[in-house]
């Protein structure tokens, strides 16, 4: 009987515990989401109890570092959903939280168009972009 409940929570996308805090993509699925730490950093993203992506984070003195941010590739139908918008937004909201002056993180890509898609996404989040730096002042 344990098989039915957790085929009812996958195909439902029920929350995964009491009051577990999510967002919207852009498709209107609910994307649960789990954080980690004390202060957070670590955030890990969930659809139908599947884990589809992940961000890091630094706590230094004056700012907030993104260590990391990935939407899994085996979840492509997740990119472009809005996700990583929202986990950068959970990451300045942390931020200001804690009184950072910045959100910041450097950018690293394998191919230019990979590049190109960082750059973009930045820029949109708002940031300052300097060589491989991009900055969100808080």
């Amino acid at each position: 009987m344990d098989w039915v409940i957790r085929a009812i929570d996958f195909f439902l996308n029920r929350e995964p515990f009491v009051d577990a805090p999510y967002f919207e993509d852009d498709f209107g699925r609910k994307i649960w989401y789990f954080a980690d730490g004390e202060p957070i950093d670590d955030i890990q993203v969930y659809y139908r109890s599947k884990r589809i992506g992940r961000m890091r984070l630094r706590w230094e003195e004056e700012y907030l570092e993104l260590a990391d941010i990935v939407i899994f590739q085996t979840n492509k139908k997740f990119r472009g959903a809005g996700i990583g918008s929202m986990m950068f937004q959970i990451g300045v909201d942390l931020g200001r939280m804690h009184n950072s002056h910045a959100f910041v993180g450097r950018m690293q890509s394998e191919t230019k168009d990979d590049w190109d898609r960082l750059v973009r996404f930045y820029k949109k989040q708002g940031c300052e972009i300097n060589k491989n730096i991009f900055v969100y002042r808080l």
